[in-house]
């Protein structure tokens, strides 16, 4: 059975990419379905550990022996190990993605809210994985 597809549609704003010291952007499924939020470091030409990942198409499988053990992103260049994993901050992040309900502002930072819940929610719905779009679009 081939893996669905999810679209992430990161925010751009008149300045940059790099809102709130964060990547904000916005999941949708192959209808155009609102799925949930997104959160990532920065763009900083994806170095690893302090970047967001290369717009691109990835395979995101089942992660069951990574730290966090919800999905691999899989083939992003030059990285090693990437995943999405609940985090509420980009803070907690290290170069993966976190995915939540809503987004806010938390002592001038970006913050999304139910991580855990909303991840839990998509490995209910994909349990084997998808692929997942990055694009960004102007705000």
């Amino acid at each position: 059975m081939e893996l669905p597809i999810l679209f992430l549609k990161r925010k751009l704003n008149n300045r940059n990419l790099t809102n709130l010291a964060g990547t904000l952007g916005k999941v949708y499924d192959d209808k155009e379905n609102f799925i949930c939020v997104s959160l990532e470091l920065p763009d900083l030409d994806n170095q690893t550990g302090i970047s967001c990942i290369p717009t691109g198409i990835y395979e995101c499988t089942r992660d069951e022996t990574g730290k966090h053990q919800y999905y691999k992103v899989n083939g992003v260049k030059d990285r090693e190990i990437v995943e999405i994993h609940p985090a509420n901050k980009p803070s907690e992040l290290r170069g993966c993605l976190a995915f939540g309900r809503k987004w806010a502002v938390v002592n001038s930072e970006a913050y999304i809210s139910t991580s855990r819940p909303t991840l839990d929610n998509l490995l209910k719905r994909y349990p084997k994985g998808f692929y997942l779009v990055i694009s960004e679009e102007l705000v």
